[in-house]
This record gives structure tokens, sequence and C-alpha cells, in this order.
């Protein structure tokens, strides 16, 4: 269907960070050489793979921007469709060289400086706190670049772009989603309406975008965020940052009990998970506020969730929604009277019982039998 409805039409398609090689071959069947100077562009990090799909043309390397290029994007990062003034052109290529030609550094660093972009003294700050780390190879430099970002976020921003390191690299995050874990986080408090609330969260996200630290990767059609995601600067800075200052725990590889004190936890693989359910200790129910599972989609029943919820009674957020978990009930989870945020990929969920988890605020279930409600879902009141 797809040849078919491209036959006679002129594309351009971009493909980023493509890796699957059969993929690759695959998807080129579908495109017809009707000799009307379509193009197909693939953009990636790895050589290997455009050296595979290198078809008519040599590979381009991307050089580092000059000075005056990088200029020309902070402006634009920084002014948007405003002219820069004139008094500020020679400092803006100051700034630009210290970028050093890095087009990431450019854009971190027109999300500080469009705050105040119309007070040149900030310009020649900014422009000072860079030249420290003008030595530093290509990598360090960017993130130290991203350090300065987050040094200069507001103190209620620095957790929500944090709680981006519980996502994977690439992840494509919906907005709603994301405002309603930052709620049941506790990022945002002291309102009281819960449709403000989501709209000051919507705003702290925006704010976010606004910096550069966070990229919108689809908008609805009226032009508001569906999704977004974070650079994979951004990202490891995050899993950084989240280390040092105790503030979650991206699981990717072995699980050492040392690891079992953060207050948030997020897995990528399922047999992570199961090592945690064996690995758990009674003093981690102390800890544990956020259970996060990511990227999954194979069958897995996680048996011991019934042992472990007793050892998490002070969870308020549980997002097992990457595997299937089997069957669940509400009163499976009457321990944990302090949920926010639920979210599970199952077979069927039970909702009789006594509990009727007074504080939840998200309820997400993705069901394969047919789940019918009982009175305890209306007194959800939350």
């Amino acid at each position: 269907m797809l040849r078919k409805s491209l036959i006679g039409k002129r594309y351009l398609i971009v493909l980023d960070d493509m890796w699957d090689f059969m993929a690759w071959d695959d998807l080129r069947l579908c495109f017809p050489d009707a000799v009307n100077r379509s193009r197909i562009i693939v953009t990636t990090r790895l050589e290997k793979v455009g050296e595979h799909v290198k078809l008519h043309t040599d590979l381009y390397f991307l050089p580092f921007l000059t000075p005056e290029e990088s200029r020309e994007l902070l402006q634009k990062k920084v002014f948007q469709n405003e002219a820069c003034p004139p008094e500020l052109h020679n400092v803006s290529l100051d700034v630009a060289r210290r970028c050093k030609g890095l087009p990431l550094v450019v854009v971190l660093v027109a999300g500080i400086i469009k705050k105040k972009k119309m007070e040149i003294s900030w310009w020649h700050e900014v422009k000072k706190a860079l030249f420290s780390y003008l030595d530093r190879e290509s990598e360090d430099y960017s993130r130290a670049t991203m350090q300065l970002s987050y040094d200069n976020l507001p103190d209620y921003l620095r957790p929500c772009l944090l709680y981006m390191g519980m996502f994977p690299e690439d992840e494509r995050i919906p907005m709603s989603k994301l405002i309603s874990l930052w709620i049941a986080e506790g990022f945002v408090q002291n309102i009281e309406s819960g449709r403000l609330m989501e709209e000051t969260v919507e705003g702290y996200l925006m704010d976010l975008i606004s910096s550069n630290v966070v990229m919108v990767s689809r908008r609805r059609c009226n032009d508001k965020v569906k999704y977004c995601q974070v650079h994979d600067v951004v990202l490891h800075f995050c899993l950084e940052m989240s280390r040092e200052e105790k503030f979650m725990l991206a699981m990717r590889g072995n699980i050492l009990p040392s690891d079992l004190k953060e207050s948030r936890v997020s897995f990528s693989f399922s047999n992570e998970l199961s090592m945690f359910a064996s690995k758990i200790r009674k003093p981690f129910h102390q800890h544990l506020r956020s259970l996060i599972t990511t990227t999954g989609g194979e069958s897995l029943y996680w048996n011991p969730i019934n042992q472990v919820i007793n050892l998490m009674r002070l969870l308020k957020v549980l997002d097992l929604s990457s595997h299937n978990v089997g069957q669940l009930s509400l009163a499976t989870l009457k321990p944990l009277i302090h949920l926010k945020y639920v979210s599970l990929f199952i077979d069927k969920f039970d909702f009789d019982g006594k509990s009727h988890l007074p504080h939840l605020e998200t309820l997400i279930l993705k069901c394969l039998m047919r789940t019918p409600l009982s009175a305890n879902f209306w007194k959800m009141k939350k």
C-alpha cells in the first residue's frame, strides 16, 4: 500500500539514527524509483550504518560549525523571529566562539541566555562561565555546558528535569503521562485545584522546552505538545546528577545491594525486575517511593509482586505497564495506601475487595481481558 501510494509523487524522507539493517533493506523496497528527484536521507552517529545504506552518494560527515555559523544559530535560538540588537552582535560572536562549533552546546547556551536576552551583562556572564571549560574535550565540554544550564534552572524545575532520567534513551514520553507523574511525585505543591495544578505542571514542561534541555518530538493538531524527549547528553547528565544527589536510580545492569537505597527506581529489562524481587530486603521499604518499568513487551508474570508489595508500603508511584504482570486485584494493592499513580499492563484487574486507594489520582489499566468496574472504583475520590 505504501509503495502504491508513492508512485508518481515526489518525496523527501529523513530517517534518524537508523541501525536495523534488515529494516532498511525492507523499507527501501517500498520506494519506487520514478525518476522524480525524490530523496531519502539517513542520519546516524554510526559510520557502519552509513556505509551499509549508502547507494549513489558517499557519506557526508558533518563538520563543526564556524564561529559565524554558531552565532547565526545562537541568535536564531535566542531571539526566534526577532532581530538581534546591534549592540549584542560582538558579544554574541564571543559567546558563539566559546561553543567550539558544537551545535548542542550552542542550543544549550541559547536556553540559558534567552531568560535575560536583552541584558549585555548577562551575555558577558555566560561567556565568562564558558571560558573555564575551553580546554576540555568535546564530550566533557557538552557535559559542563549542561551543568551550566542545570545551575541556571529555578529550584522547582531541577527535579522535573532529573526525572527525565527515569526513561530510556530516545524514549518519546507522552506529555500527559509526564504531567501525571510529576504531580504524583509532589513536584508541584500548595495548589488545591487539580486543574490549576495540571496547568502549572504543563508550564513547568514548557519552561524546560524553552530552556532547550527538553525537546518536542510531536505536537497535536492544536500545536500543543504531545510527546517530548531529551538528547542523550542531557539524559546522561540526568543519570549522573541523580546518582550524586541520590534523587533516583535507573537500572541498566546488575543490581547491587547498595543500589536499593534510592527513593525512585526504574528498570529497563524484565530480568532486572526479577532480580529486584529476589534481592529486596525489609529495610528497603523505608526508601522506595516510586517504581517504574520501561522498555518491555514480553509476557512477564511477575509472581513476586504479591510478597514485595508488603515491603513497599510507602510507594506513591507504581508503573508496571511495560510488562504483563498477569492478574492483579485491588486487594493486592491494599497495603499501598499512599499510591497516587498506578499504571499496569495485565490480563485482568479485579476491583472487588475492601481497599479503594484513597489517594489515587491516576489509574491506567491496559487489560487483555474484559475488566468490569465495581463500587470500589467509584470510591476513588481523587
